[in-house]
Formats: structure tokens, sequence, C-alpha cells
């Protein structure tokens, strides 16, 4: 099960830069660039899979007077960001579109189908 934002403190953010001594540069889903710390939970192997354009989950910090700093909650994998993508979020701030499901039209030539459904070759 994909951990999703649960609260307003809570962004789906993409790593722009690894800047060393644990910390990120990411940009949020609400067009922020923030620094982000990678917590000690996160080290060891962890930590080596967030790399540039890897998608996490990020807390932001309530105590900081300037909301600029964040900290990792989540690492997503890549079958969890293609669960993410149909969520109803503008992911086109962070440069990437919602996942659109491709229905060939009738004009065409080809027959409309639903993803996840078997189909009959004699039905159509």
């Amino acid at each position: 099960m994909v951990r999703t934002s649960s609260s307003a403190n809570e962004k789906y953010a993409i790593v722009q830069k690894r800047l060393g001594n644990g910390w990120l540069s990411v940009k949020c889903i609400d067009g922020v660039i923030r620094l982000c710390n990678i917590p000690k939970k996160f080290s060891g192997k962890k930590k080596e899979i967030i790399h540039v354009d890897a998608w996490i989950l990020v807390g932001l910090r309530e105590f900081e007077t300037k909301k600029d700093k964040c900290d990792v909650l989540e690492i997503y994998s890549p079958q969890e960001v293609a669960s993410l993508k149909k969520l109803d979020e503008n992911w086109s701030v962070l440069g990437v579109e919602k996942e659109d499901t491709f229905i060939p039209t009738l004009e065409t030539g080809t027959v409309s189908v639903e993803l996840d459904t078997e189909v009959n070759v004699d039905d159509i």
C-alpha cells in the first residue's frame, strides 16, 4: 500500500540535486524548491536509492519560521509512482503529466477497451 500525503504539511516532491551531508534540493508539488534533510532512518542502503528525479514524500517543518526546509518521510518505488500519478493532484508543477490511458476510437479502425479488462476477440 502506498503512503499518501495525509496533511497540509506533507508534500510530494522530486529530488533535483544531492547536496551532500544528508541534504537534498527538492521541488515540491506546490512549486517551492526546498532544502530537504535525509533522516537517520534512511541511512545506509536506503539513502542510496534517493537519486536525482526520485519521488519522495516530505514533511514541512512547522517549527521553522521560514518554510524552506523539510524532511524525507517516504521514498517511492517506480511502481508506487505509477499509482501516485493516478491521484487527483497537479503533477504538472513537477514537470510530470497525469498518467492518461490511451483509448483508441472507432474512427481510426480500432476498438475502445478499458485497461485491466479481458476482451474476447469474437465479440469485436
